[in-house]
């Protein structure tokens, strides 16, 4: 009798933490691919799934059949969550993936006679990490679609430069969008200028009190002879412009780009 009731106990365990997992695995998919369903099917595809695996010890079948029978199980749970998505077919391939990994740690941690509701803990972990992960990653490539290469000419030497566009830049000045310079990129044209005895290396034409993301106080205009912007395929030339000097430099980037001048 004890031993029925252990058994119960046992089954419910592993019928609770595999629809976790699942449910896990499923949200992973929904938020790589930013499919626009409603979790309750997740949660039922995920009990599906956890039903589904409990049949797998009962099912004797050649091992190719076991591989038909679990891929088959696989699109089925990923139908029940995600119906119609237009990718439904990587999302299958994804999640195929997913599963041997996460199936692979699991029999694992089964073998070792671990209880199944600890095996969330773990899983939970790494769920998180692969969340942060893919935000980290977007980030870094939402950087890199703001950054512009550029090469500025000033008295007969040019530099390139990567510059950043600014989208809190909207500071004009003459008609156009300001772009703004650090100071230390501009000092590479005048190597041996000598900045401990003050002032600038350029005449300064005009100032103006800027204050914008990252930047604040006063900014001082200047002429350069030529910024050359490449936006892709297609580069923008401007030459004898005004630009602002910012004395605090930049954290990674020279040149600040305004949107209203790209």
């Amino acid at each position: 009798m004890i031993y029925n009731v252990c058994m119960q106990i046992y089954v419910e365990d592993v019928l609770i933490s595999s629809s976790i997992i699942n449910f896990i695995q499923l949200y992973e998919l929904k938020y790589f691919f930013n499919i626009k369903r409603s979790n309750l099917f997740i949660v039922i595809s995920s009990i599906l799934g956890a039903v589904i695996s409990l049949l797998y010890p009962l099912i004797n079948l050649p091992d190719i059949l076991i591989i038909v029978f679990k891929i088959t199980a696989s699109f089925l749970i990923v139908k029940v969550a995600f119906f119609k998505s237009k990718k439904m077919i990587t999302i299958n391939l994804f999640f195929l993936c997913i599963t041997f990994v996460y199936g692979g740690l699991a029999t694992f941690f089964i073998k070792s006679n671990i209880n199944p509701m600890i095996l969330i803990i773990p899983f939970l972990i790494f769920h998180i990490f692969v969340l942060k992960a893919k935000d980290y990653v977007i980030k870094k490539l939402k950087l890199q679609s703001f950054e512009l290469k550029s090469d500025v000419t000033i008295n007969g030497k040019t530099f390139t430069s990567t510059g950043f566009i600014d989208t809190g830049n909207l500071v004009t000045y003459n008609g156009h969008g300001l772009i703004i310079v650090s100071l230390g990129f501009l000092l590479k044209f005048y190597p041996d200028y000598n900045i401990l005895k003050g002032g600038f290396p350029v005449k300064i034409i005009d100032t103006i009190t800027f204050d914008s993301v990252g930047i604040k106080g006063k900014i001082y205009i200047t002429k350069i002879d030529k910024i050359v912007i490449y936006n892709g395929e297609n580069k923008h030339i401007f030459s004898d412009i005004e630009v602002g000097i910012n004395t605090d430099n930049f954290k990674g980037h020279d040149i600040l780009f305004s949107p209203l001048s790209i």
